[in-house]
């Protein structure tokens, strides 16, 4: 993962953030790289306002795949708004917006959103909470998809980069079904 923000001028700024994750469990291999933009208004003492895009790559190979088969690939685009509250110690988050998945044999649309805070134990430690929901809004049988993570990050002085880990859960279910799936995740960085 990578991030860089730079300011543009009068409390504008822009930060483009660039993420790539692999993952093999059981032999199912997945792969997956986003990139995100963002423009907002900060005031550094009170909020931050802005709109984010993000486009996505991602390609799966189950472990029944026999030798020369090809990865499935799902792109996705997505764009939306977002906002902080800062105190002292203290950050609220909000996002909200619009996705669309999109495959060889079908498109499909969901809206999400996300509530978050961050808690500074000093100017170099952060923990982090987040919460997240996305809703299915074209196709009746994807799941309603529920997440939950933890981050803890600490920058050392004097350096331009942070050290990072978490938990993530996810828990998916189709409106009316009794079938779920759930997701445990460890990350690093």
């Amino acid at each position: 993962a990578a991030k860089a923000n730079r300011r543009i001028g009068a409390g504008w700024n822009v930060q483009g953030n660039v993420k790539h994750r692999h993952s093999e469990l059981n032999g199912d291999r997945r792969q997956r790289t986003q990139g995100t933009a963002h423009l907002y208004h900060r005031d550094p003492e009170r909020y931050a306002l802005g709109a984010f895009g993000s486009l996505a790559t991602e390609r799966a190979k189950p472990a029944t795949a026999i030798a020369g088969d090809e990865w499935k690939r799902v792109d996705s685009a997505a764009g939306g708004l977002e906002a902080a509250l800062f105190s002292e110690k203290t950050t609220l988050l909000a996002a909200a917006g619009l996705r669309r998945k999109m495959t060889e044999q079908e498109e499909s649309d969901s809206a999400f959103t996300m509530l978050g805070a961050r808690y500074y134990v000093t100017d170099q430690f952060r923990l982090g909470l987040q919460g997240t929901y996305q809703r299915p809004l074209t196709i009746e049988d994807d799941p309603v998809i529920y997440g939950l993570g933890a981050e803890v990050s600490y920058r050392p002085h004097e350096l331009p980069f942070s050290g990072f880990g978490g938990y993530r859960y996810q828990l998916a279910q189709a409106d009316g079904s009794a079938e779920k799936t759930v997701s445990h995740g460890v990350f690093a960085g």
